[in-house]
């Protein structure tokens, strides 16, 4: 089973992940970030990878290409909950991409 819960504080989207993250539920989490990024017009996400169980390392492929889209529309991305190993498979973005400890911490980064 695979979950997503979306939030909203101050003008920034939370996304929390929940369950097994595969190669099949990243298809979920595409089509998620399409709603958010062309209907909704989001350009501030946090994602929480911290109660999802990652099957497979290739998805962040996927999730790669989710996030260069994301950049290309002048959004930011705050990713939180994943190990040293991960972060280093996605790489950086100056002043796009941020790597943060908690969703409190996002607040920090993300400009609103």
């Amino acid at each position: 089973m695979f979950l997503i819960t979306t939030k909203v504080n101050k003008g920034i989207i939370f996304l929390r992940l929940y369950g097994s993250l595969n190669m099949r539920t990243v298809k979920e989490f595409s089509e998620e970030i399409n709603y958010l990024l062309y209907e909704q017009g989001t350009k501030r996400l946090v994602i929480n990878f911290d109660e999802v169980n990652i099957t497979n390392d290739a998805i962040f492929g996927a999730i790669g290409n989710k996030l260069i889209e994301i950049f290309l529309s002048c959004g930011e991305v705050a990713l939180c909950g994943l190990s040293q190993d991960r972060k280093d498979y996605i790489g950086s973005r100056r002043e796009q991409l941020f790597f943060v400890d908690s969703e409190l911490d996002a607040f920090r980064y993300l400009s609103c």
